[in-house]
């Protein structure tokens, strides 16, 4: 990586959407709960920045997502299901925009 890429990249947070997992009580039953940390943890040892969802508001602040930490960033989505976990505390402050791959159709 050349050293104008690396200063561009230092600038931006590199941040992970981490899809909304189908929460159905069966589903939170067989552990869902220990996926997302996991996931969480793979992120912060993968030097990510944040990890965003679009899901359940009363589900996922347990896992440390917060819709006022995703307030700062331009997306597609906002609201109570909108939500962040900064791995990098203090790196959504600045806000950012978030680019979704051609898939999500956003």
């Amino acid at each position: 990586m050349d050293s104008a890429a690396r200063d561009r990249r230092a600038a931006e947070p590199d941040v992970v959407n981490g899809r909304a997992a189908r929460c159905v009580e069966e589903a939170l039953a067989r552990g869902i709960g220990e996926l997302i940390r996991a996931g969480n943890a793979r992120c912060a040892a993968l030097s990510l920045d944040a990890v965003i969802v679009l899901g359940y508001a009363d589900y996922y602040p347990r896992f440390g997502f917060s819709a006022a930490a995703a307030e700062s960033l331009e997306a597609p989505f906002s609201g109570p299901h909108f939500m962040a976990l900064e791995l990098r505390p203090g790196v959504l402050k600045a806000g950012g925009r978030v680019r979704y791959a051609n898939a999500f159709g956003v």
